[in-house]
């Protein structure tokens, strides 16, 4: 999933569903339920869930709450705010991430920044200027903390578009830049592109926003 081999995961889950009935371990069954969500979030390309997704979740949020890993549930919690994220149900969502934050209590960054990145994310979709600086803010400062770089561009991306919401043009495009540098995340890379593309064409410079313009669209943003 997380190297973008997306055919190779729903093949697994196609496979794994054989076994699903004779898994009686109970990381097993909750580690495949994770699996699963992921290959739901791929089939409907993180947009519009399906109640499948819904129903999903639940079951594998009630496994994990069952089980004794904070990190599974942490995932488990994370994967159920994601269906409510991409279906635009904002509040909703952010109840799952927001207690994955706290559960968690400051340790195991991984499922940790990724409940601050998409809180994150949550607020700029609702065009919640102040809440999004706070937020990325706090992801910038913990990634820092953590050494976990990987969500530096996120937090990045997300303050181009406060200081572009509040026509910072110079700021918007310095972070819109140094989250295009260390850009990791193909697929969203509209977190970054859209503030740098409007940054530029203030700028007249056309043909430079055109190449990121050309990227956006191209058939391999889709997969």
């Amino acid at each position: 999933y997380f190297l973008y081999q997306f055919e190779k995961v729903e093949d697994s889950v196609r496979e794994l569903r054989n076994f699903q009935s004779s898994i009686k371990d109970e990381n097993l069954r909750i580690g495949f339920m994770h699996v699963v969500g992921l290959s739901l979030l791929i089939r409907y390309r993180w947009y519009k869930m399906p109640e499948e997704a819904f129903t999903h979740a639940e079951y594998f949020l009630q496994l994990a709450r069952a089980g004794s890993d904070p990190v599974r549930l942490a995932l488990a919690l994370c994967n159920t705010g994601f269906n409510y994220l991409w279906n635009e149900e904002l509040a909703a969502s952010r109840k799952y991430f927001m207690e994955a934050v706290t559960m968690l209590r400051d340790q195991h960054y991984g499922p940790l920044m990724m409940a601050y990145n998409y809180l994150t994310l949550g607020y700029r979709m609702q065009n919640n200027i102040g809440m999004t600086e706070q937020w990325a803010n706090l992801t910038l400062e913990k990634a820092i903390q953590t050494s976990n770089l990987s969500y530096l561009p996120y937090a990045n991306a997300h303050l181009a578009w406060v200081h572009a919401r509040r026509h910072n043009w110079l700021y918007a495009e310095n972070y819109a830049r140094q989250a295009k540098d260390k850009w990791n995340t193909p697929p969203l890379m509209f977190s970054y592109a859209f503030v740098l593309i409007e940054c530029l064409l203030r700028k007249d410079k056309v043909e430079e926003a055109g190449q990121y313009a050309y990227m956006l669209i191209h058939p391999k943003m889709k997969k």
